[in-house]
């Protein structure tokens, strides 16, 4: 089954790709790099001019990689796009999401996370598909997944393949995700929308894309000995380049 679904997840990666968009980061790590670790802990706090930015960390579940590469996609329309060139560890792995707290954007994802190991990660690699090249940006470019839905997810390559699948032979199979997302919703801890879908075997987890619609870059985290630790989405919440901490 898992070979059938490998195989699957590589026929659809071969369909499709995103393609580079203004946006405030250049090529290389952003210089506020450190905000994706930083805002996962515990009672951290920004400031953006006179305001004060405070988050709660919001436990999204277990996201099981089955074939060893991960994208991370408009799980309404991005099903078919290419996943991360990067392999990743298979297993369960848990994912957070960074909420606002407090204010006009209180419980908005900020920023989310699969961490894949425990081990911190020491520097930061934007995430790209087959056929992207870093090296063909330009300064206020990068590279990442079109938003047409307001939802952001991760998921593993060959779950996504299934779930196309399935969303070609099933109109309303979306209808029932987002009654999900907006159910799951109605706890105040929770961010505005929110799913954790399972298919068996594998399953996506969803959730709202910051203000909604857009093109948002996405980091792979690696520790000290070069392995992969972290996958972190930016969704443009906050503009960490003029915020202070």
């Amino acid at each position: 089954m898992q070979r059938l679904l490998r195989y699957i997840a590589w026929l659809f990666a071969s369909l499709a790709s995103s393609s580079p968009a203004p946006a405030h980061a250049d090529p290389q790590p952003p210089p506020y790099a450190r905000v994706f670790d930083l805002v996962f802990q515990p009672g951290w706090q920004a400031s953006l001019g006179d305001t004060s930015l405070k988050f709660r960390i919001f436990d999204a579940g277990q996201l099981r990689v089955l074939s060893g590469r991960i994208k991370a996609c408009d799980p309404f329309v991005g099903m078919q796009h290419k996943p991360f060139t990067p392999m990743v560890p298979e297993g369960d792995f848990k994912v957070r999401l960074a909420l606002v707290d407090g204010g006009i954007d209180d419980r908005r994802v900020a920023l989310a996370r699969v961490d894949f190991s425990f081990e911190p990660a020491v520097r930061w690699e934007m995430a790209v598909t087959e056929g992207q090249d870093i090296a063909t940006l330009k300064d206020g470019e990068h590279f990442g997944y079109p938003v047409d839905a307001g939802t952001g997810s991760f998921v593993d390559a060959a779950t996504a393949a299934v779930a196309a699948q399935r969303m070609a032979a099933d109109e309303g199979i979306t209808q029932r995700w987002i009654a999900l997302g907006e159910k799951s919703a109605s706890a105040k801890s929770a961010p505005n929308f929110y799913a954790n879908i399972d298919l068996g075997p594998g399953n996506i987890v969803m959730f709202q894309s910051g203000w909604g619609d857009g093109l948002y870059a996405s980091w792979f985290g690696y520790d000290a000995q070069g392995r992969i630790a972290a996958l972190i989405t930016d969704f443009n919440v906050v503009d960490w380049a003029t915020a202070k901490w």
